[in-house]
């Protein structure tokens, strides 16, 4: 299976923190978030994995150099910010081969995704694929879900001021090559997920709750809850 890790973003909400190096490589528990991502994906069987980069592009190539994975990473610099959706576009040929994962580099959760791919295995809706959910405090700051009683996503709503609810999207999906269509009929410069490509293909996609409190670490506050929910587990949780 192949995986998309999307991890060029700025960081600029971490302030100070993210002056000397991008946030793909801020820790949590002595472990840069990169690291913890691919150990994810790798335990659900990605064996390729293609990470996005642009902010201190060269530390994250310098990371790379010292790291050894089994599965096969491949960096892609974007000396302009593409978008999300922009590029999910631009490797999309490379992706779509099978059923393949999309994934931010910055949240931190305790789940193994081990269900999450069990539950798109064994889905009987959603042609595009499955999206991972979470229960969020904070439903303005995120894409806020309407569900059906079959879990399909009956309306989505990005970041809106008053969302009906606290159902979340996590920012993990995956996707069947059913999506290169809905994908290739965006246009423009910069592309969003959740802006662009979810309103277009929201009824097509399953959903999956997972089960763990589910942090965004790219603000202050995030970050130090995610060091909090680190040291509340036990080692064997996190391997």
């Amino acid at each position: 299976m192949k995986a998309l890790l999307l991890a060029a973003g700025l960081g600029t909400r971490l302030g100070e923190v993210t002056k000397s190096q991008p946030k793909a490589l801020v820790q949590v528990g002595n472990r840069p978030m990169i690291d913890f991502c691919i150990s994810r994906l790798e335990e659900i069987g990605v064996t390729e994995i293609l990470i996005n980069i642009h902010y201190k592009a060269n530390l994250m190539r310098e990371y790379f150099q010292t790291k050894n994975y089994s599965s096969k990473i491949e960096l892609s610099e974007e000396t302009k910010l593409l978008g999300t959706a922009g590029t999910l576009k631009k490797h999309i040929n490379w992706l779509s081969t099978n059923d393949f994962v999309v994934m931010h580099a910055d949240n931190y959760f305790k789940s193994s995704l081990k269900p999450l791919l069990g539950s798109h295995l064994h889905r009987e809706h959603g042609d595009c694929g499955t999206m991972a959910t979470f229960t969020t405090n904070s439903p303005k700051n995120c894409g806020i879900l309407e569900l059906n009683q079959d879990n399909t996503i009956k309306a989505y709503h990005e970041k809106v001021q008053n969302p009906p609810g606290d159902c979340a999207n996590a920012a993990i999906y995956i996707f069947t090559p059913q999506i290169v269509e809905s994908l290739n009929h965006l246009s423009g410069e910069v592309l969003d997920i959740g802006k662009d490509l979810l309103p277009k293909i929201s009824s097509r996609l399953s959903t999956f709750h997972l089960g763990s409190e589910f942090v965004d670490i790219g603000t202050p506050e995030g970050l130090s809850r995610a060091e909090e929910i680190f040291h509340s587990v036990t080692p064997a949780a996190l391997n």
